[in-house]
């Protein structure tokens, strides 16, 4: 009976750590934009999510040194349609200065998601784009 409860433990105790990693669906990639209006598109450059059901965040920050502004979306690939934005954030400032969306839940889980980037002040920008689940 002892060899059935510690087996039991042992498989309880992997189950906490699998799960949660497996059911979590961050999606990060970096970007540069060059100069104003200069835009980084994720389609484009084939970075491509795929996101689950469950409710997310979008995120974008600015790693440039150097004060900068932006503006970021959300989008994802309607076959036939043009593709629809799920979120929009402006961010300002410089050295990880971020903002993100409010909660939402993906239309299409099935659709490949991607962020749009414009530098539309200073002099191209870097950063990052993050969709947290």
């Amino acid at each position: 009976m002892k060899r059935i409860g510690k087996a039991f433990c042992a498989l309880f105790l992997a189950l906490l750590v699998v799960v949660p990693t497996c059911l979590a669906a961050n999606h990060s990639h970096s970007y540069t934009v060059a100069g104003t209006g200069g835009v980084w598109n994720g389609k484009e450059e084939g970075v491509l999510w795929v996101l689950n059901k469950d409710e997310a965040v979008f995120t974008a920050s600015i790693t440039s040194s150097e004060t900068r502004t932006i503006g970021a979306q959300l989008r994802y690939i309607r076959e036939y349609f043009p593709d629809s934005t799920l979120a929009t954030l402006s961010v300002t400032g410089k050295n990880g200065t971020s903002n993100s969306s409010q909660p939402f839940y993906p239309k299409d889980t099935s659709a490949g998601h991607y962020a749009y980037v414009i530098c539309s002040e200073g002099n191209g920008a870097q950063g990052n784009v993050i969709v947290s689940q």
